[in-house]
């Protein structure tokens, strides 16, 4: 616990005194501004990123089992253990044995490409990323990126995937979550993003998102069934009896980017297409208060309910006001982080060697 409490300690600090990025820069100064909040991200997530390479086998529930999965390939039994794993995946062991003998490079590897990527994205859509890495912490994604690898190369790839929402590239956006399927089948959850993006965000709506949570909530079991046979997963149904804290503040969330929609707006225009994937994320979680079969559909749409959250603080035109809540997030993130994680599975850390 105490290595995360050091690494998390300048993050929080950012999070209280570094001032955010605006929106209204000439194109000169946006660029400049671009770099800093490269640098920022890239300076900030790579520690833990050093962290998620060098792990031992002790941390996160599943590392044993990609290590073993790295050795089957290497003497030619993958086929008769995990057949059924995606090709995407199997193809990265594939390559990996034929360069490497250590199993340990497949985290490096998957690290050094997750950070690359992070920071690609927010340079692109954060406004101030130690809100990013906090709440990415906070919200238990970085435990999930211990132990979750094919998943979390797939949440990765769709991060790029948003990209091509904002652009309005369609193809380019189905060509990315097929690429992010052949790592985790589950990246097909992230295929209504696009659709739903590009509805238009009006308060409206409302009462016809309401009536859709309603019926997915009733039939959350055929839903995931139905998904399982389409796909051809398997999709058990896991009882949960837990998740209304993270369903109480999604709840708030939703709320407030509504009351504040046209202010979100004006402000950058990409939150649109943030307030709809939240949305998509309101009604995952929902369904994850029923079944803890939603919760791997739910972590593809996290970043964007975080990156929300981030708008939603930035657009306080009050500076005092700002202040206040900046303060208050950082505080409850950071205790929420550590109240979470003796149930993460990753603490305590051990390297490797």
């Amino acid at each position: 616990m105490l290595m995360y409490a050091i690494l998390l300690v300048p993050v929080v600090l950012c999070c209280i005194f570094l001032p955010g990025k605006s929106t209204t820069l000439s194109s000169s100064k946006q660029r400049e501004s671009d770099k800093k909040t490269r640098r920022r991200a890239f300076w900030l997530l790579l520690p833990f990123f050093v962290l998620l390479a060098l792990k031992s086998t002790s941390v996160g529930a599943d590392t044993d089992q990609y290590t073993r999965m790295f050795e089957m390939v290497q003497f030619d039994v993958f086929e008769k253990h995990y057949g059924r794993v995606e090709g995407g995946y199997r193809l990265f062991l594939i390559v990996l044995t034929k360069i490497f003998d250590n199993p340990q490079w497949q985290f490096i590897i998957f690290a050094a490409f997750t950070l690359i990527v992070f920071v690609y994205f927010l340079e692109r859509n954060s406004c101030k990323p130690e809100w990013f890495v906090l709440m990415f912490l906070a919200l238990n994604l970085y435990a999930f990126y211990m132990t979750g690898i094919r998943q979390a190369f797939a949440m990765t790839i769709c991060l790029l995937a948003y990209e091509k929402i904002k652009e309005k590239k369609l193809v380019w956006f189905l060509l990315l979550v097929a690429l992010a399927m052949s790592f985790h089948t589950a990246a097909m959850f992230f295929i209504p993003a696009y659709f739903i993006a590009h509805l238009k965000t009006t308060k409206t709506k409302i009462p016809l998102y309401i009536i859709v949570f309603i019926i997915a909530a009733i039939y959350n079991e055929e839903l995931f069934m139905f998904a399982g046979d389409a796909f051809e997963i398997e999709y058990g149904i896991e009882q949960a009896g837990n998740g209304y804290v993270m369903i109480g503040l999604m709840f708030i969330i939703t709320v407030l980017s509504f009351l504040r929609l046209k202010t979100l707006i004006a402000y950058n225009e990409n939150n649109k297409y943030l307030i709809q994937l939240n949305v998509i994320h309101m009604g995952l979680w929902m369904l994850r208060l029923f079944s803890r079969t939603a919760e791997r559909p739910t972590m593809f749409y996290t970043f964007f309910t975080i990156l929300l959250v981030e708008q939603l603080i930035m657009s306080i035109k009050n500076k005092e006001t700002r202040a206040i809540v900046n303060v208050c997030v950082t505080g409850f993130a950071t205790l929420y982080f550590f109240y979470r994680l003796p149930g993460m599975g990753i603490a305590p850390f051990e390297f490797f060697w």
